[in-house]
Parts: structure tokens; C-alpha cells; sequence
């Protein structure tokens, strides 16, 4: 017989929700941490571009910037 939680659609969707963020985690983990030089090498290259200010439009700078007192 089958579990009742087989059947709780809000398992279904957390268990969604779950694998989204395991997916999520884990490219943000390749991202910091490349497993080889060809993911290093575009990773620098990602990084370098956000300093730059044609990325400066594209890029989430709000948590970096200093609150003033």
C-alpha cells in the first residue's frame, strides 16, 4: 500500500521545489569552485566582465554597496 504522502500534492511540490534548489546549489558550487582549467578559465572571464562598466547595467550591485550612516 502506498504511503498517504505519495498522494499530498504539497510533497510533490516541495519535493520540486528540493531538486530546484539542489540544481541551483550545485551550479552556483561549479561556479566558485571549477573542476577544470576550461570552467576556471570562463569563470575568471565572467568575473573580469562584471568589473567592467558595460556590465555595470547587468549586474545586482545593491548588496555591495555601503550603507551610508
Amino acid at each position: 500500500m502506498a504511503s498517504s504522502a505519495t498522494f499530498d500534492p504539497t510533497f510533490v511540490s516541495t519535493r520540486g521545489a528540493a531538486d530546484d534548489d539542489i540544481r541551483n546549489s550545485t551550479r552556483s558550487t561549479d561556479f566558485i569552485s571549477p573542476k577544470s582549467r576550461t570552467s576556471r578559465l570562463l569563470r575568471d572571464a565572467v568575473l573580469n566582465l562584471a568589473e567592467t562598466d558595460f556590465a555595470g547595467s547587468y549586474r545586482n550591485g545593491g548588496s555591495c554597496v555601503p550603507r551610508s550612516r
